[in-house]
């Protein structure tokens, strides 16, 4: 009934796999998009299946993605077996339909006529790095629930700031494996998801190569000589840690492992608080050894939850950590939190208060960060340090920049500025 085509091993899972979400991930060139419409055709085969085809904005579906839609069934020789409509593909021979739909359109915001469909059984997400808002996407997941047949979440993304993305942090973060690829020498690197409810396929244009224009395939090789660091993200498709114009990135900070650590040669351990009790606003703690010339950073708390839990937790890790010297930032509340943090630490406690631009200070101190701090490259996913570290990465020179960000914090970095900072008056003349 339907024209055979070689499917990619890689898309297998797809109609083998019985799990309800399926991540396509990878960069350009990749044939994701391509997979998925041979993939729906076919499914429009099987009675009882409502296809929701959507992009996050899409203005006609008849002049976008429908004609593209055409060309697949042509391709596979059956576009006699469908009827054409303006918003809709169906089976005549199942009527099975596929409904193509923007999250976003020119009428407005369609999720409540989206989630209120009759007979969704599939959700295919297109572009799905432009796909913003969590909770459109948990009322439409939430929709989709027919009983007696296999229900999917299908989406396809593109490279994208694993900061922005809920789809990293409901299916990514805590679950993250890190892979390797090498190509023309160089070992490049991609993540993907462990989560038991997602089934994760990954591929790229090095898997694809025989299906793309030599001269395009020329000139994307030729970007991991030149730029490796874009190509990983850009034709690898890993998802990115830190963006343009960031202050720190991940290749210009010195790393170590903690079980390659060696406590003996500990000069003094000191600590910094940027402490917060309301808001979206963290409790920033990192925690750095002195070794030398460098500083070692083998903890760091970070929570936004309130003092009463927040300031047991610092006491009991101040203690494991033998810290010996703790400032604390008095600004705003901060003065009532040093003083109830000072009675249940050990530690010598410097209450600090910050006189400069918060932001011209982090910009700064920023230089003395990169030289002298050295920072963990074992901590866990979803941890307390990781997260400290991505709210370091995202933070850019600009700050109108920072400013833009929907989550928009600078906890993480204002306090490690804060411990550098501390350090420098400690032990003067040692770094400046």
């Amino acid at each position: 009934m339907v024209e055979a085509s070689i499917i990619h091993p890689k898309f297998k899972p797809l109609y083998e796999s019985t799990k309800r979400y399926f991540a396509l991930t990878g960069g350009r060139g990749g044939g994701k998009t391509y997979a998925v419409h041979e993939f729906i055709a076919r499914l429009t085969y099987e009675k009882g299946h409502g296809i929701l085809f959507t992009r996050y904005t899409m203005v006609s579906a008849e002049k976008s993605i429908i004609p593209e839609f055409k060309g697949t069934l042509t391709r596979l020789g059956i576009i006699d077996h469908f009827h054409i409509t303006k918003t809709h593909i169906y089976n005549r021979l199942t009527k099975s339909f596929i409904f193509f739909s923007g999250i976003k359109t020119s009428s407005g915001d369609q999720t409540a006529n989206l989630k209120s469909l009759p007979g969704i059984t599939t959700w295919v997400i297109e572009e799905g790095e432009d796909y913003k808002d969590e909770k459109s996407f948990t009322d439409i997941d939430d929709s989709i629930r027919k009983k007696g047949i296999q229900n999917r979440v299908i989406w396809i993304q593109n490279p994208a700031y694993a900061d922005e993305s809920f789809f990293y942090d409901k299916f990514y973060k805590g679950y993250e494996e890190i892979n390797t690829v090498t190509f023309n020498g160089i070992e490049f690197k991609y993540t993907t998801t462990t989560h038991p409810n997602v089934e994760n396929i990954h591929i790229t244009y090095l898997d694809n190569r025989e299906n793309i224009n030599p001269d395009k395939v020329a000139m994307w090789d030729k970007v991991s000589d030149d730029d490796p660091e874009f190509f990983e993200y850009k034709y690898i498709g890993a998802w990115l840690t830190s963006k343009e114009g960031a202050v720190f990135t991940k290749t210009d900070l010195d790393r170590f492992s903690l079980k390659d650590f060696n406590y003996d040669n500990i000069e003094t351990t000191i600590g910094f608080g940027d402490p917060a009790d309301r808001g979206t606003d963290s409790t920033s703690f990192p925690i750095g050894c002195v070794v030398g010339h460098k500083i070692y950073i083998t903890d760091w708390y970070f929570s936004q939850a309130n003092k009463e839990v927040t300031i047991p937790e610092l006491a009991a890790m101040t203690f494991k950590n033998k810290v010996e010297h703790l400032g604390v930032e008095t600004n705003g509340l901060g003065l009532t939190y040093y003083e109830e943090l000072e009675q249940n630490v050990g530690a010598m406690t410097y209450p600090i208060s910050q006189q400069t631009n918060k932001h011209s200070r982090i910009i700064f101190n920023s230089g003395f960060v990169r030289n002298y701090f050295v920072f963990r490259d074992d901590y866990e996913p979803g941890s307390m340090y990781d997260k400290a570290m991505r709210e370091l990465f995202s933070y850019n020179k600009d700050d109108k920049e920072n400013r833009k960000q929907t989550k928009f914090n600078d906890d993480a970095p204002d306090s490690i500025t804060g411990l550098w900072l501390l350090a420098n008056d400690l032990i003067e003349g040692r770094w400046v």
